[in-house]
């Protein structure tokens, strides 16, 4: 079971804040959680990362001579500055200001410019049945060769697995060149169809105003979805081509 080893306040005496507890019974107690709770605007947020801090002298011999380690304290400034950026938001808001959205909430952007930023959500729909749509986007990995460069890589992987490209290429939206493939096949345990489409926006030059986006859609391992391939293409080319910049996200 957990133990509770302090509790921090947020910076700005906001509604929330961070627990530090160890991680756990199965592992040793200088491994530390910094479990963040956020309320705003209606909506409750949890942040949570792994810390270090193993100045107990029980550890001296663990450390085998290595310099005492112990992150929490930077780390908990770390999550605080990140609290305060956070706001709650309805999903259908979009705000005007400089930053980026997630799911019921936005995170203004960094003041120094700085942070790397990695952010996925997945969406799912109950008129979408059995189909996965991740949107995914960073500030920092930038790819040395793009999708369509590494696009014979993927078709003969595809081939291994009872799959083939179905149109591949490149076009450009609302300002924005992307690049995609849309595969098919059968599912790898049985004959039903298999659909893996992906999209790529700035994948070789992600940096913090050009950050890199990516699309994808699935139905790897589900059950059989109630759409056909060209029902799921024109949804692909439908959102797709609605993929933009937000006016002032940077």
């Amino acid at each position: 079971m957990p133990f509770l080893k302090k509790i921090w306040p947020l910076n700005n005496c906001g509604e929330g804040v961070i627990f530090e507890r160890n991680d756990g019974p199965s592992t040793s107690d200088f491994i530390r959680v910094l479990e963040g709770y956020l309320y705003t605007n209606g909506v409750a947020i949890k942040l949570q990362k792994q810390t270090i801090n193993d100045s107990d002298p029980r550890y001296e011999k663990q450390r085998d001579g290595d310099h005492i380690r112990n992150d929490v304290a930077k780390d908990v400034q770390q999550m605080q500055a990140l609290m305060v950026r956070i706001s709650g938001r309805d999903d259908n808001d979009i705000p005007t200001e400089s930053g980026s959205c997630m799911t019921n909430a936005f995170i203004a952007t960094d003041p120094s410019g700085t942070e790397q930023e990695d952010i996925s959500v997945g969406v799912r729909s109950d008129k979408l049945n059995n189909i996965r749509l991740i949107l995914e986007t960073d500030n920092f990995v930038s790819e040395e060769d793009s999708v369509l460069d590494r696009i014979g890589e993927i078709e003969h992987n595809l081939a291994q697995s009872r799959g083939y490209i179905e149109r591949k290429g490149t076009f450009s939206a609302n300002g924005l060149k992307m690049e995609e493939f849309l595969a098919a096949g059968l599912q790898a345990e049985k004959d039903d169809p298999r659909y893996r489409f992906e999209l790529y926006v700035n994948e070789m030059n992600s940096h913090y105003k050009t950050p890199s986006f990516t699309l994808s859609l699935d139905n790897e391992g589900m059950a059989p979805t109630a759409y056909s391939k060209e029902e799921l293409i024109t949804f692909w080319d439908t959102i797709s081509h609605t993929i933009r910049l937000r006016p002032g996200a940077f």
